[in-house]
């Protein structure tokens, strides 16, 4: 009998990039709640990693020209996953 054509491999990482590549599309404008729900979708989905944005310079992207995860700093992602204990 030959084995299971599907198995568990946990070398395997699955990323989520919803947010940042959508923001292509909206110039990273979301609100507060779908960033947040997507995340949470995510951590019970078991997803290993979620790109939320970008690091981007605001000398590069003026302020007011894009959204929130453009930028993406400390502070917004902590108002979005709290203080998570999950890696």
């Amino acid at each position: 009998m030959s084995a299971p054509w599907i198995t568990y491999r946990p070398e395997l990482k699955v990323l989520d990039c919803t947010i940042r590549d959508g923001g292509l599309c909206n110039d990273h404008v979301f609100e507060d709640g779908f960033v947040r729900a997507v995340y949470r979708a995510c951590v019970e989905a078991g997803v290993d990693y979620m790109e939320m944005g970008y690091k981007a310079s605001k000398k590069i992207f003026a302020p007011g020209t894009c959204g929130t995860w453009k930028y993406c700093e400390e502070d917004d992602l902590r108002r979005i996953v709290d203080d998570n204990p999950r890696r």
